[in-house]
């Protein structure tokens, strides 16, 4: 059982249909790994029945509030909306393994942020070969625009009162939203640590459809 309290971050649109199973399935993890936690749903945006949903969820370790469209805004807002020190990112779709959690809690100390890394040498990532294709696209267009190691994006855990200035300025909504963090967090020298994690994504379209990574490479040309 571990010490940090965390507040897990779970950015939700047009979920309505998967967010009761997901979350309790999160939850029910979480209690068996960590002694002080909380689930801050961070509806943004949803055109469904989503935020009636996550309301249904709430009770002592899970909280529901409404944001802004996008992955960056629910993000930035349930940073500061989190009563803990340490705050983690997770998809609702479950494509992540939970075990990210765990493992990066117990080198929390040592890094600012941790991320769960796609391309790491140690990660198992199932996904569609277009999906794989385009991401791959992705990575390498990164490497060029910021220097910044490829690192194939997703589930972070980060010291909250350290790395939300990297979040300010941050304009972009598309998948590049983290990459501009993290290159705003390398600039102020903050400690980056890198995990394997594993993957089994098979949904239809997402932030690495063809579609989505076509849209976030001329958000890179911009930025």
């Amino acid at each position: 059982m571990l010490d940090l309290p965390l507040s897990v971050l779970i950015p939700a649109y047009n979920e309505e249909q998967h967010i009761g199973r997901n979350i309790g399935r999160l939850r029910a993890y979480l209690k068996k790994h960590f002694r002080t936690f909380e689930i801050i749903i961070c509806e943004n945006g949803s055109t469904d029945r989503t935020w009636q949903a996550a309301c249904k969820l709430r009770s002592k370790t899970i909280r529901a509030i409404q944001t802004q469209k996008g992955i960056y805004h629910a993000l930035n807002a349930g940073q500061a909306a989190a009563r803990y020190a340490y705050a983690a990112y997770y998809p609702v779709d479950d494509a992540f393994s939970y075990d990210f959690l765990p493992q990066a809690a117990l080198i929390a100390k040592k890094y600012d942020v941790i991320i769960g890394s796609k391309t790491h040498p140690e990660s198992d990532v199932r996904r569609p070969p277009l999906r794989h294709l385009a991401s791959n696209v992705f990575d390498i267009a990164v490497s060029l625009k910021y220097g910044l190691k490829p690192r194939g994006g997703g589930v972070m855990l980060w010291n909250v009162q350290k790395l939300r200035p990297s979040f300010s300025g941050v304009s972009t909504d598309s998948a590049i939203y983290q990459v501009a963090i993290l290159s705003k967090a390398t600039k102020a020298g903050l400690r980056i640590g890198e995990l394997p994690v594993k993957v089994n994504d098979t949904r239809k379209g997402g932030y690495f459809s063809l579609k989505n990574v076509t849209r976030s490479l001329v958000h890179l040309v911009r930025e």
